[in-house]
């Protein structure tokens, strides 16, 4: 029993520092508001239904109402959630790179970086974060994720 209440516990933490960093980089950009283990509804004029990966099966949404906000001082292209039973369980923020943008710039890496409790690990030019509940992922890629286009993407998964 005391397991169980030491696990919930942890779970509790994890969630409100998850809350604390989401929210703090989102209320410093005014950037569109999707909480980790957040209930969301899903509906037809704000999500669209884009793709369930083999791997976990979480059903992916696009947000599809105009974006005119940014993250990290750059412009958030596409912002897509994953939803199991209801809940937020991921984060995708698309951004678009300045010109002078090479990789993930440093003054991206160094603002997540500074909101962590551990550090940030490189792999190749992805940058992660892993915790027990969660992982948090920052790349720059072009591929079907990014919708074909070159993108920062800043990624952040609750673990199951």
């Amino acid at each position: 029993m005391n397991s169980t209440i030491a696990i919930n516990a942890s779970k509790m933490k994890v969630k409100l520092t998850l809350l604390v960093i989401c929210t703090t980089f989102l209320l410093n950009t005014n950037a569109q508001i999707f909480e980790l283990g957040k209930p969301v509804k899903i509906s037809n004029q704000e999500l669209k239904l884009i793709k369930r990966y083999a791997n976990d099966k979480t059903p992916y949404y696009r947000y599809i109402k105009p974006i005119n906000l940014d993250l990290f001082d750059r412009e958030i292209a596409d912002i897509i959630i994953g939803v199991e039973k209801g809940e937020i369980v991921s984060v995708i923020y698309n951004l678009v790179p300045l010109t002078n943008d090479n990789r993930v710039p440093s003054s991206i890496i160094e603002y997540v970086q500074s909101s962590l409790p551990t550090p940030l690990k490189r792999f190749n030019e992805t940058w992660v974060n892993e915790t027990e509940f969660t992982t948090l992922i920052l790349k720059r890629e072009t591929s079907n994720e990014t919708f074909g286009r070159d993108r920062i993407v800043y990624f952040v998964k609750l673990k199951n």
